[in-house]
């Protein structure tokens, strides 16, 4: 059996990765009755966190449009910003009504 000492099987790379895991496990517990309750912790978390997603997904394209100024030249902080958006915006947004 493999032992759990290293974390690295139990993290996610991303918060969408996250959220995916979250659906799959839930899916998977909620076939059982006896994990019922377990799962629907697990469901609210997930709904939670996409919410919480989302809300950053608009506040950060929010403060970006409020900095936006004319047409310029893009300088590497324009590129760092776009990178550091790009696992919000490249996620497809899970159901809630998934299950």
């Amino acid at each position: 059996m493999k032992s759990f000492d290293s974390q690295d099987d139990l993290t996610a790379n991303t918060v969408p990765e996250l959220i995916k895991h979250l659906w799959e496990l839930y899916l998977s517990m909620s076939l059982d009755p006896a994990l019922a309750p377990s799962a629907d912790h697990i469901r609210q978390a997930a709904l939670v966190l996409e919410s919480t997603r989302r809300m950053a997904l608009e506040v950060t394209i929010e403060a970006q449009s409020r900095r936006a100024k004319p047409a310029k030249r893009k300088s590497k902080s324009d590129g760092a910003r776009q990178t550091e958006l790009e696992w919000q915006m490249a996620s497809r947004p899970t159901s809630p009504t998934k299950h």
